[in-house]
Protein backbone atom coordinates (compact mmCIF):
# COMPACT_ATOMS: atom_id res chain seq x y z
CA UNK A 1 0.00 0.00 0.00
CA UNK A 2 1.18 3.33 -0.89
CA UNK A 3 1.83 5.86 1.65
CA UNK A 4 -1.34 8.43 0.66
CA UNK A 5 -2.80 5.62 1.27
CA UNK A 6 -2.01 4.88 4.47
CA UNK A 7 -2.33 8.34 5.05
CA UNK A 8 -5.92 8.06 3.76
CA UNK A 9 -7.03 4.80 5.53
CA UNK A 10 -5.76 6.79 9.04
CA UNK A 11 -7.87 9.88 8.35
CA UNK A 12 -11.16 8.02 7.67
CA UNK A 13 -10.58 5.30 10.28
CA UNK A 14 -9.29 8.02 12.46
CA UNK A 15 -13.34 9.40 13.28
CA UNK A 16 -12.40 13.28 12.97
CA UNK A 17 -13.13 15.72 10.00
CA UNK A 18 -11.08 16.90 7.58
CA UNK A 19 -11.50 20.17 8.60
CA UNK A 20 -10.42 19.19 12.37
CA UNK A 21 -7.72 17.37 11.27
CA UNK A 22 -6.27 20.18 9.52
CA UNK A 23 -6.91 22.90 11.96
CA UNK A 24 -5.24 20.70 14.88
CA UNK A 25 -2.19 20.37 12.49
CA UNK A 26 -2.31 23.98 10.58
CA UNK A 27 -2.94 23.24 7.31
CA UNK A 28 -5.32 23.94 4.73
CA UNK A 29 -8.10 21.16 3.51
CA UNK A 30 -6.61 21.73 -0.05
CA UNK A 31 -3.19 20.40 1.55
CA UNK A 32 -4.21 17.48 2.98
CA UNK A 33 -6.01 16.62 0.16
CA UNK A 34 -2.63 16.49 -1.80
CA UNK A 35 -1.08 14.60 0.74
CA UNK A 36 -4.04 11.84 0.83
CA UNK A 37 -3.81 12.09 -3.64
CA UNK A 38 -0.08 11.50 -3.66
CA UNK A 39 0.31 15.11 -5.07
CA UNK A 40 3.17 16.51 -2.45
CA UNK A 41 4.28 14.25 0.35
CA UNK A 42 4.25 16.48 4.17
CA UNK A 43 7.43 18.14 5.62
CA UNK A 44 8.54 15.95 8.36
CA UNK A 45 7.04 18.07 11.07
CA UNK A 46 3.69 18.06 9.27
CA UNK A 47 4.16 14.51 9.47
CA UNK A 48 4.88 14.23 12.84
CA UNK A 49 1.60 16.32 13.83
CA UNK A 50 -0.42 14.35 10.95
CA UNK A 51 0.38 11.29 12.71
CA UNK A 52 -0.33 12.75 16.16
CA UNK A 53 -3.36 13.68 15.30
CA UNK A 54 -4.33 10.23 13.86
CA UNK A 55 -3.10 8.13 16.83
CA UNK A 56 -0.68 6.39 14.91
CA UNK A 57 2.72 7.60 16.23
CA UNK A 58 3.66 3.82 16.39
CA UNK A 59 2.97 3.35 12.28
CA UNK A 60 5.07 7.25 11.47
CA UNK A 61 8.30 5.14 9.58
CA UNK A 62 5.86 2.80 8.41
CA UNK A 63 3.30 5.52 6.81
CA UNK A 64 6.50 7.51 6.00
CA UNK A 65 9.02 5.72 5.07
CA UNK A 66 8.88 2.23 3.96
CA UNK A 67 8.80 3.50 0.27
CA UNK A 68 12.07 5.51 0.46
CA UNK A 69 15.27 3.85 1.18
CA UNK A 70 17.94 7.30 0.68
CA UNK A 71 19.92 7.79 3.02
CA UNK A 72 18.33 11.52 4.43
CA UNK A 73 15.23 9.53 4.55
CA UNK A 74 16.34 7.21 7.08
CA UNK A 75 17.70 9.81 9.32
CA UNK A 76 14.55 12.05 9.20
CA UNK A 77 12.52 9.01 10.29
CA UNK A 78 15.72 8.31 12.76
CA UNK A 79 15.40 12.00 14.02
CA UNK A 80 11.34 11.18 14.29
CA UNK A 81 11.71 8.60 16.46
CA UNK A 82 13.58 10.77 18.74
CA UNK A 83 10.72 13.17 19.55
Amino acid sequence: MSNYAKLKTAVIYSGFTQKYICKKIGITPNMLYKYMAGIHNPKVHIAIKLCRVLGCQSQLEEIWGEEDDRPATKKKIQDMREL
